[in-house]
């Protein structure tokens, strides 16, 4: 097994590899003692969709999701699956694949929940490392955690937007960002495919800032195709975060 951005890939043999990416919350959801208020079937959803996302990213198709519920199965963990099953209704997934536990033995006052996604692909048509020099990094939705995240949801990507841009053959690479922000996943995303980023300057855009349930999602695009991304996604925030370069001989000395 080897561990890549925020997922983990295990060979199977046959040229095939199983993808897993995973994702929790904590304090969120309608307990007595959790810090934001939400619906349980709400953060059942936005959990489950963030390691979609990661699962999505790279190619792989789902096939099973696995929910761990620190809250009893009645009323509140119902309602949280209801919202992972929402989630995977959004992309044609079969409720069969969904397995789980709650916790019924001890009372809860805070929410917690976990989501493990496993989905398979084909080895050599994984989505990583594939992004070349002189390509843009393109940023969709703009980063933003907690209560941002309710009061300005049309302002966030989505697992539609990653569907999109499955399907458009000028995308090279697409990375999903979480907690860490722009700026962490974009350094990884270089780095792996032995490059560096130069960073637009000027930038109006917190790119440190944690996109908390996968807010945000970075493309790496050929230069003369960013008018095209902008226009497929006008009704999304769209930012330019920099360029793909080559390292110099001395750091990639440095790097090895």
């Amino acid at each position: 097994m080897e561990t890549k951005r925020d997922i983990s890939l295990i060979n199977i043999g046959e040229n095939r590899s199983l993808v897993i990416a995973c994702d929790v919350s904590g304090g969120i959801g309608p307990k007595s003692a959790d810090k934001i208020k939400v619906s349980g079937e709400l953060i059942g959803r936005f959990t489950t969709r963030v390691a979609l996302m990661e699962v999505l990213a790279v190619g792989a198709q789902p096939i099973s999701i696995i929910d761990t519920l620190s809250v009893e199965y009645q009323p509140i963990g119902r309602n949280i699956i209801k919202g992972i099953e929402k989630a995977m209704e959004e992309i044609g997934l079969d409720k069969k694949m969904l397995n789980g536990s709650t916790e019924d033995n001890i009372e809860t006052s805070e929410t917690g929940v976990g989501i493990t996604v496993i989905g398979t692909i084909q080895s050599k048509n994984l989505q990583i490392n594939c992004s070349n020099s002189g390509d843009l990094l393109v940023s969709i939705g703009l980063p933003m955690v907690g209560q941002e995240v309710l009061d300005s949801p049309e302002m966030k990507a989505d697992i539609f937007d990653l569907k999109d841009l499955r399907n458009k053959t000028y995308v090279n690479e697409i990375m999903v960002v979480g907690s860490k922000g722009i700026k962490y996943e974009a350094d990884l995303m270089a780095q792996m495919s032995q490059l560096k980023l130069d960073y637009k300057k000027g930038l109006n855009l917190d790119i440190e800032k944690s996109a908390g349930p996968a807010t945000v999602i970075l493309v790496s695009i050929s230069k003369n195709k960013f008018l095209n991304l902008r226009k497929s996604f006008s009704h999304k925030p769209v930012h330019q975060i920099g360029e793909f370069i080559k390292k110099n001989k001395m750091e990639g000395i440095k790097n090895e």
